[in-house]
């Protein structure tokens, strides 16, 4: 059974264990994020998925990996810098947004599809506290998220 929850501000997909957003772009393209959570004994991780396409049903099949996928690396979008700073400001607002506990480390993870889209991504994050960290699939921009102030969070999920 799949279960999916709207909130105020990101959309909870059960099946995929992730939270996602979708934004129409000026040029009339669709562009999502989504954030699939991953955890581990003492730590939470969010991978970041980034695409954009001509149609909300595309973005679908490339999230769901379904036959509607019809997005490549070889595409990008033709609305300029207008998708990444879209999708700049929805990981800043995650970052506030998202579940905190503090008894483990929660960090975001993004990864970029080739060299080219993870320089962009470097370039971009790195002035909001990101770091470029070698995984066992290449580089990634990381950051441990904190908030001192809130005792224990609470998310319903």
């Amino acid at each position: 059974m799949v279960v999916t929850i709207h909130t105020s501000d990101f959309t909870w997909d059960s099946e995929s264990e992730g939270y996602y957003r979708r934004h129409r772009l000026s040029n009339g393209q669709f562009c999502q994020i989504a954030f699939y959570r991953e955890e581990y004994s003492r730590a939470t991780e969010y991978y970041v998925a980034f695409a954009v396409a001509d149609k909300k049903k595309h973005l679908n099949g490339w999230f769901n990996q379904s036959k509607d996928d019809r997005i490549s690396c070889k595409c990008t979008g033709r609305c300029g810098i207008e998708a990444l700073a879209w999708a700049r400001n929805v990981i800043l607002d995650f970052e506030n947004w998202v579940y905190i506990n503090k008894n483990e480390d929660t960090k975001i993870v993004v990864e970029g599809a080739d060299s080219r889209r993870f320089r962009l991504y470097q370039k971009a994050l790195s002035k909001y506290g990101y770091n470029k960290v070698r995984t066992p699939d290449g580089w990634a921009m990381v950051k441990f998220i904190h908030r001192e102030d809130i005792p224990n969070e609470v998310h319903a999920d």
